[in-house]
């Protein structure tokens, strides 16, 4: 059983903290205090591929696992709850597609990268 990340997990760990400490971090507290969504976040994750990181390459993911998943959402909501959150939430809606609905079904509302 593995306990310790991989070097990729660990590379994806650093490119994402990176990620976090110089573009996520400022002008979170701003956000926060604005109470808006600022699209310019989704723009950002878009970007740096980490919608989909766990999804199967089929439907345009990395195909990385859930571990790299919870990696990507614990960096990113070190500096920022909602930045993380856009992951997981976008994770937490076509989870149930990915597991249950039939090709027809996925081709029709998984999205296809970049989103």
């Amino acid at each position: 059983m593995q306990y310790d990340l991989t070097e990729e997990q660990r590379i994806l760990q650093s490119m994402v903290r990176r990620l976090a400490k110089d573009k996520v971090a400022p002008g979170a507290a701003q956000r926060d205090e604005d109470g808006k969504f600022d699209w310019s976040m989704v723009e950002l994750m878009r970007e740096n591929g980490l919608y989909g990181i766990d999804f199967p390459e089929a439907y345009g993911g990395s195909e990385a696992g859930m571990l790299a998943l919870a990696i990507v959402v614990e960096e990113l909501c070190k500096v920022d709850g909602a930045a993380g959150l856009l992951i997981a939430d976008h994770e937490l809606g076509c989870l149930p597609i990915l597991l249950a609905a039939n090709e027809a079904q996925k081709e029709k509302y998984l999205p296809r990268w970049p989103v």
